[in-house]
């Protein structure tokens, strides 16, 4: 079976014989635990805001101030990885942003001052964007229309799940 490198429906066929629905499957679970990471990271902090008034020593308006960085991280993150994933691939995009969100949460975490709180957070967001955009676009392309429908409620579930659990 021949099939051209750019079609996202047959994707595994490249790599296998026979094309089993577990991979199919497995990529979408992977795809759901990313966009739960991704949520939770951003929903986490309103919980620890309190927390973060008497660590830091801030008023309360100015702890809000890395709740609202990591939105924008989210809102400009995608206008800059599209040009990569359009030339580099989904997948570059993905192996290459995940890492640096981890590691500058990590910075976030750790951080002793509120500037270098909200600028961990702006900075880990712009990474994680372009994995939200990523794992919604690879779940929409991998199944056909007709099999579309309990892979997105799974996909959508997991953003559900990872804003309440934070």
């Amino acid at each position: 079976m021949e099939v051209a490198k750019e079609d996202a429906q047959h994707w595994h066929c490249l790599y296998v014989v026979c094309c089993p629905v577990y991979h199919y499957v497995y990529a979408n679970a992977l795809s759901g635990a990313i966009t739960f990471c991704y949520i939770l990271s951003l929903s986490v902090y309103s919980a620890a805001t309190s927390v973060t008034v008497t660590a830091l020593n801030l008023d309360k308006e100015v702890a809000i101030i890395p709740y609202a960085t990591f939105a924008l991280g989210l809102v400009f993150g995608p206008s800059f990885a599209t040009p990569f994933e359009k030339r580099y691939g989904r997948k570059a995009v993905l192996l290459g942003t995940i890492p640096f969100f981890a590691l500058i949460m990590i910075g976030a975490g750790v951080s002793k001052t509120a500037a270098a709180l909200a600028i961990c957070r702006f900075l880990s967001a712009f990474f994680a964007a372009p994995g939200l955009l990523v794992a919604y676009a690879h779940v929409s392309d991998m199944w056909v229309a007709t099999h579309l429908s309990l892979p997105l409620i799974a996909y959508a579930g997991s953003v559900m799940l990872g804003l309440f659990a934070g």
